[in-house]
């Protein structure tokens, strides 16, 4: 079974911390990394290998700063965007910044799963993963 790893991203410690404990309970999950949503989490993120990008969109720092980091780590690989907000305006404005899925924060977490599982197989852009 390929592994699929994965860059988590939240403002809040506890919040990630708890995220990579449940990722890890599936046998093909691997968290390389785990970061806050910092202006140079960009660069951070091109340094990381990860085949997906977890992302809560709802983190400190505001949504116009954690859409610039969406875009620009969506050119990349695919990422996966959680949030409170499951409002079609805002799912469809996220989806047109580059993210491959929005998952409303109160799905279950076989929603989640899903989500990365079909990322990394249609890696960036819907193309088929290498």
């Amino acid at each position: 079974m390929k592994q699929i790893t994965l860059l988590l991203v939240d403002g809040e410690p506890s919040v990630l911390h708890a995220l990579r404990m449940r990722l890890e309970l599936e046998p093909d999950f691997r968290v390389v990394a785990d970061a806050l949503p910092t202006e140079d989490l960009g660069q951070t993120a091109d340094t990381v290998e990860a085949d997906v990008v977890v992302l809560d969109i709802d983190a400190p720092g505001g949504r116009g700063l954690l859409l610039g980091l969406l875009q620009r780590l969506a050119s990349t690989r695919p990422v996966i965007v959680l949030s409170l907000s499951d409002e079609a305006e805002f799912v469809r404005a996220v989806l047109e910044a580059g993210a491959t899925a929005v998952i409303a924060k109160q799905e279950p977490t076989a929603a989640l799963f899903e989500a990365i599982r079909t990322a990394s197989l249609r890696g960036r852009n819907g193309r088929a993963a290498r």
